[in-house]
Parts: C-alpha cells; structure tokens; sequence
C-alpha cells in the first residue's frame, strides 16, 4: 500500500524564506524607484543677518532687504533654468538673539530633477543636487546678509 505524502509549507522553509526575501525585495525596489523618479517634499528656512529685532518677535528685513519678508517667492529651478515650483517665505520671527531673522518655507510636490537652483526673491541661486538634498533629508538652510 502507498503512503500517502504530504507536505507541509513550514517542511519547505527554504522556499518560504527565498519567497519572503524576494517579496521584500520587490518592495523596496519600487519604494526606491518612486523615490528616486517621483516628487519630492523640501523644507528650507531663510536666515537674513542684517540688522538687531526683538527676541523672539516677528520680523522682517528693511532698507536694502526690504524684499525679504513674508510672503516673498521662492523659487526652484532645475539643472536648465526651468522653473519646478514656487513657493513664498513664511512669517519671520527674530532668533533667541535678536541677530538674525529666521523664515520658515515649504515645497511640496516638487518635480525630479539632478539638480536643484533655489532663488529667494532676487537674491541669486543656491544650488543643490539631489544627493545633495537627501543627505540633507530634503532640509536646506538658505541665508544672506553680513
């Protein structure tokens, strides 16, 4: 009389573990390419040094800097010129010093490029590539002033 054979799955644990492994791998293959080709969120602040304001109290910059307060454009290139997105300088607000004027903006659903030119208002570009940026965690620190 024949016996009859079964197997169960945990009797073909190398099987489950090399469809687990693949599995997995299929998963962080596409998490990358979506990262890699797809949009990207970039959170920045703007830091003018230019004159003394009151600790911890709104601020904005005059004279020569008059253009840099809230609301001012800031404005993402790629690699040749063309504009990617645009998006304006949040309120600022003086540091624990009093030194400086420190603005908070974001960029959301910014395209993919290799290289990223950041301009706030006129004041020329700062470039970035995108390694650059995601060493950063998609973070920049712009600034101007003495």
């Amino acid at each position: 009389m024949a016996k009859n054979k079964t197997t169960k799955w945990y009797e073909n644990r190398y099987l489950v573990i090399f469809i687990i492994i693949g599995g997995l791998f299929v998963v962080f293959s596409i998490g990358n390419f979506f990262k890699e080709n797809g949009n990207i969120n970039i959170a920045g602040t703007f830091t003018l040094y230019a004159n003394s304001y009151d600790e911890n109290k709104p601020c904005e910059g005059d004279g020569g800097y008059s253009d840099i307060n809230q609301g001012a454009k800031v404005t993402v290139r790629n690699g040749e010129g063309d504009i990617l997105t645009v998006s304006d300088l949040g309120e600022g607000l003086a540091d624990e010093f009093g030194a400086d004027c420190v603005f908070n903006f974001n960029l959301n659903d910014v395209p993919n490029s290799k290289v990223y030119q950041f301009e706030v208002s006129h004041r020329g570009e700062v470039v970035y590539s995108k390694q650059q940026l995601a060493e950063k965690d998609f973070k920049i620190n712009l600034s101007l002033g003495d």
